[in-house]
């Protein structure tokens, strides 16, 4: 079955879009989500700004090639407007389903891709989306294709860590595979040890030693690991995962949609008011006490908002109202990532172990 666009909202050429509204595109099968990332693209008006440290570094990098003017256009980057992706398996009519993880092919799962830009569009103006395709790639990253590579499964009969594995990226591989993942030595996210095989060539063993946010499984490998779990011992010896890799499909065809987007879309305030413009009435006496009693946080070190934190800071502590109850405490319910101070790449997770000490949670970030 080739994989194909089954529906787009809004329609081609739709006058009245929201301005704070999302684009949905429904394939006929499982869309990758890692070659989305690349493939898509929403243009609009000739507006892109940059600022600050991003701006100086495109500057200082084509000063002796083109003007700023000419910049952008050789960067691709006139008139595009940030978005954020999700994927979400559903029907054949575009309605969700209750179990979104994907441990293989499916021929009667579909996939909507959701398209949220990050800022509001503006109105009365026309925008288009570019989805990428072409019956023969070049350059794989730059076009959308099928699902290859799905979720890791546990192997519930040999597992025994709360550990979390993710798999991600897409499989060239001309057959059906499956690649193997197995705790070799045990540790966090970032201290353990892994070792990985395909089916295939089960003779054949890698060993992968990995670090926080997407693991590279090899040179020539586009797969990528992630591991979950802060704590000393989420992932213990004999832990082991399958995941099942499909031969990519890709769009044969680039398609583009055009739309603009409505008037009037965004009201002014009212002059006079008699209450909170966004609806929001001051809290009674009852529930200002109440909220003393509540179990809060109450101190974060280093403070929120901070800035100059000493390189060598290896700790962070969050003190609470009230003493803490330990077995709430667990790598899904605290999580730490870093990010650069721009935030224009995803943030990644950072190994880290805890310590509960009555109304203390000590987090201590571990190779960072």
């Amino acid at each position: 079955m080739a994989f194909t666009i089954h529906s787009v909202w809004p329609d081609d050429g739709f006058t009245t879009f929201p301005t704070g509204e999302k684009i949905e595109i429904l394939f006929n099968q499982e869309v990758s989500e890692f070659l989305a990332e690349n493939s898509i693209s929403l243009v609009g008006p000739d507006n892109h700004i940059l600022t600050g440290i991003e701006f100086e570094e495109k500057l200082y990098r084509f000063t002796n090639q083109s003007s700023y003017s000419k910049t952008l256009e050789s960067l691709h980057l006139k008139g595009e407007v940030p978005v954020e992706l999700e994927v979400v398996r559903c029907d054949a009519t575009g309605e969700a389903l209750l179990e979104q993880m994907s441990y293989a092919y499916d021929a009667t799962v579909k996939s909507k891709l959701i398209i949220r830009p990050k800022s509001f569009l503006q109105e009365k103006t026309d925008y288009r989306l570019l989805i990428s395709g072409s019956p023969t790639p070049d350059n794989e990253w730059s076009y959308i294709g099928s699902r290859t590579v799905f979720d890791a499964e546990k192997d519930l009969l040999t597992s025994t860590g709360e550990g979390v594995l993710r798999a991600s990226g897409y499989y060239t591989g001309n057959v059906d595979d499956v690649l193997v993942v197995e705790v070799v030595k045990a540790g966090s996210s970032s201290t353990c040890k892994l070792n990985w095989y395909f089916e295939s060539t089960s003779l054949v063993t890698h060993d992968l030693l990995p670090l926080t946010g997407r693991n590279k499984i090899a040179k020539d490998k586009d797969i990528y690991l992630e591991l979950i779990g802060g704590a000393s011992d989420a992932f213990k010896i004999g832990d082991a995962w399958t995941i099942n890799l499909r031969p990519i499909e890709y769009l044969i065809d680039t398609y583009k949609l055009d739309f603009s987007t409505a008037a009037n879309q965004v009201k002014e305030l009212p002059t006079t008011v008699s209450q909170s413009p966004i609806g929001l009435d001051a809290p009674t006496q009852a529930e200002i006490e109440a909220a003393s009693t509540e179990f809060q946080l109450v101190k974060i070190e280093p403070e929120y908002g901070s800035s100059n934190i000493s390189l060598k800071t290896k700790q962070i502590i969050l003190t609470f109202n009230k003493d803490i109850d330990p077995t709430s405490v667990t790598a899904d319910t605290i999580k730490l990532f870093r990010n650069i101070m721009d935030g224009n790449q995803d943030a990644v997770d950072v190994g880290y172990s805890w310590i509960v000490n009555g109304k203390k949670i000590i987090i201590n970030i571990i190779r960072e």
